[in-house]
């Protein structure tokens, strides 16, 4: 009995690691069939599932959407592999730059979404634009010692309103094309 509560102990210990680190990427609850499957984020249907809770629970927000200008270049200059671990140390860094209770998920190719519960106008775009130059400033490091720098694209839409989150999210894509 005492190796058993040991045990159990120990695995809540790991288990409230584990929740702590993915807390950015899943927030309120894990769906694995929403997760893609290079960056370990959430998809866009996991977005649009956070944002009707979100109204549910009538707070507002700031969505933002974030990709670079260019990328399908790099994917056929270097390979798809490449490309790949561009977008996955990619997605580690905004993780990095993100506040507590925000969310981010994978949107498609090069496409990242932020959710910013609680900021509206101003502090959506001050914290949409750290993100912003954290990824201009990013220089992702290629085989042959060359570093890829990328102009970042970003567009920014309130959560609030009667809009779709699918629609929302396909508005946001659009602005940033």
């Amino acid at each position: 009995m005492v190796l058993l509560t040991c045990g159990l102990h120990q695995w809540r210990r790991e288990q409230l690691v584990l929740n702590a680190q993915l807390h950015q990427r899943e927030r309120l609850f894990r769906d694995h069939r929403r997760v893609d499957g290079l960056t370990q984020l959430g998809d866009a249907g996991y977005m649009a599932q956070q944002l009707l809770l979100e109204r549910a629970e009538g707070r507002e927000g700031s969505l933002l959407m974030l990709g670079w200008q260019g990328f399908e270049a790099v994917a056929r200059r270097h390979g798809l592999a490449e490309a790949d671990r561009l977008l996955q140390a990619a997605a580690q860094l905004m993780l990095l730059h993100l506040r507590g209770d925000a969310l981010l998920c994978r949107y498609a190719g090069d496409r990242f979404i932020v959710l910013l519960p609680g900021l509206v106008q101003s502090h959506g775009d001050s914290e949409g634009q750290v993100l912003r130059e954290a990824l201009a400033g990013f220089a992702y490091p290629l085989p042959g010692g060359e570093r890829l720098r990328l102009p970042v694209l970003m567009a920014r839409v309130g959560t609030s309103g009667p809009t779709d989150p699918q629609e929302l999210l396909a508005q946001l894509a659009g602005r940033l094309a």
